[in-house]
């Protein structure tokens, strides 16, 4: 009985230093808004707000780093207000659909492009949200009537979704086998 609850105890020490203490997020809500300029090509836009709300499921890649994979959310343009569909990486210039976590939450220099509406081959449509620099952090620019423009993004956040760690779920998936062993065996 003794070397039985030793042998546990054993085993949970293991398991929590064999397995890595944190799991890694696949999903991030985020949430951005801003002004477009007044040069922007469609007039009824010039100096009207825009934001967004949604999810990106990711990928992980190298630490702090996620490739989206999907959005599911949506872009409010003034008043308008459509859902948000992912391009593939290189479709609007140089977007490569990264994003940064959790050191700066924030988009990468290449972009993360994406389209409103229903059809994916409406050019006008395409949006790319991109970091600039500290001065201009993020930016979303705009493929409108064969013109770009960008509008300044005045408020950006990225939250992950809570994820159990793996260490945590053993340790209680042991204490319970532990605590039903230890019954089974007091009614012998």
């Amino acid at each position: 009985m003794r070397r039985n609850i030793i042998g546990c105890c054993l085993a949970m020490i293991v398991s929590m230093v064999l397995i890595p203490g944190q799991a890694r997020p696949d999903s991030f809500s985020f949430s951005f808004s801003g002004t477009w300029p007044s040069n922007v090509p469609i007039s009824s836009l010039a100096n009207h707000p825009f934001s967004a709300f949604g999810t990106f499921i990711t990928n992980p890649g190298i630490a702090g780093t996620y490739q989206v994979i999907s959005i599911t959310g949506s872009f409010i343009n003034g008043v308008n207000s459509s859902s948000m569909t992912l391009l593939s990486p290189g479709t609007f210039g140089a977007n490569d659909n990264k994003i940064s976590f959790p050191a700066s939450p924030s988009v990468d220099t290449w972009g993360l492009g994406f389209y409103i509406g229903n059809n994916p081959n409406d050019t006008n449509d395409y949006y790319n949200l991109f970091y600039v620099n500290s001065n201009y952090p993020i930016l979303l620019e705009v493929a409108q009537d064969n013109w770009l423009r960008a509008g300044s993004i005045t408020n950006f956040t990225l939250d992950n979704a809570p994820v159990p760690e793996p260490a945590t779920l053993l340790l209680l998936g042991s204490g319970l086998f532990g605590i039903v062993f230890f019954r089974k065996n007091l009614k012998k």
